[in-house]
């Protein structure tokens, strides 16, 4: 039962760092959007 319960949390921790590192690559997309936006608008 341990063994099972560490490995969720293993898995929870992995998780959490998949999705951090998503979300800064949805951030730099993001800018990177607006970055153009900025350069089709001037």
């Amino acid at each position: 039962m341990e063994i099972i319960k560490q490995d969720f949390e293993k898995r929870s921790l992995e998780l959490g760092r998949k999705i951090e590192q998503l979300k800064e690559e949805k951030m730099r997309i993001g800018l990177d959007i607006d970055v153009q936006k900025l350069e089709l608008t001037n």
